[in-house]
């Protein structure tokens, strides 16, 4: 069933009309949605149409809740099935560190026939062993990979080598793969963004203003998905929303590995979006050149 607008499905009422002989009888006039809007103030409205006005605001909100129904269905169906990537982005999230999964001790992790991975109470009661706080998988080439980040003080940060964190996650992973899939898991720095910008503004604005952009490309920043992409058109909207501000002028907006990621870090000049190295991006405030001029 698609998802149908009140006006279609008016408009298909009406159709059904003219096609059913048992309603030949009724007036004959033009029947669309717009002709009803217009005739109502006048008085002139048939019986059938304000009938199947009501049918078809139903069939409409009918409709767009089943297309509600369906994604949140869709959603749920793609974080169970072991064989796509959102499942094991999901699983990461509920890895749980030290608990040695699929050892026959009092901190296991069964798998039940069914295939479902189910966690011991005590490795349930432990929260310090959710180390993956932020996760994604993409599958590209036959090959998936799998990106993964603790937090700390609400940013991303990079699972423990010295630990051995990101290592118990691929070994994990590893087990719940898809049998003679490629997963290569890993946990790297943030990205690092550089804007170079004119922010027009309106004097009477100006105290404090500055900081609140700056504040503004933060939040515009911790607020994207992980894994997900910078949208240079989101972005001014963000730096647009500061009371005060009359337009943004984009010079230049650059993304750039960190320093510890592998291969040659280097900025990404973009002009219409970036997608992170990383999975996510802090605002790199010094490299930026941010001047504010009153307008």
């Amino acid at each position: 069933m698609s998802q149908l607008t009140q006006n279609e499905a008016f408009d298909l009422i009406a159709q059904e009309k003219t096609e059913v002989n048992s309603l030949a009888g009724l007036p004959a006039e033009q029947a669309t949605m717009q002709t009803y809007l217009a005739e109502l103030s006048t008085g002139k409205t048939s019986l059938w149409k304000s009938l199947a006005m009501v049918v078809a605001f139903v069939i409409a909100q009918v409709s767009q809740l089943w297309e509600r129904v369906r994604l949140e269905l869709q959603e749920l169906a793609d974080n169970s099935e072991p064989a796509t990537d959102a499942y094991l982005a999901e699983m990461c999230r509920k890895f749980r560190w030290k608990y040695d999964p699929f050892r026959a001790n009092a901190y296991d992790v069964r798998v039940s026939e069914d295939n479902k991975i189910t966690w011991s109470q005590e490795a349930l009661d432990d929260n310090e062993a959710l180390i993956v706080k932020f996760s994604a998988a993409e599958t590209t080439g036959g090959r998936c990979l799998v990106k993964v980040n603790g937090e700390s003080g609400g940013l991303p940060v990079v699972l423990s080598e010295e630990l051995r964190q990101r290592e118990a996650v691929r070994e994990f992973i590893e087990r719940i793969k898809p049998p003679g899939s490629i997963v290569n898991v890993v946990s790297r720095a943030p990205d690092k963004l550089t804007i170079n910008a004119r922010v027009y503004y309106s004097p009477i604005y100006f105290d404090g203003l500055s900081e609140k952009v700056l504040e503004a490309v933060q939040q515009f920043l911790k607020t994207l998905p992980f894994n997900g992409l910078i949208i240079r058109t989101r972005l001014k909207s963000a730096m647009m929303s500061v009371p005060g501000v009359l337009d943004v002028v984009l010079l230049e907006t650059k993304g750039r590995k960190n320093e510890d990621a592998s291969g040659s870090p280097g900025d990404t000049i973009f002009i219409r979006q970036y997608k992170t190295f990383g999975g996510c991006c802090l605002f790199d405030l010094a490299s930026s050149n941010i001047e504010f001029l009153p307008d």
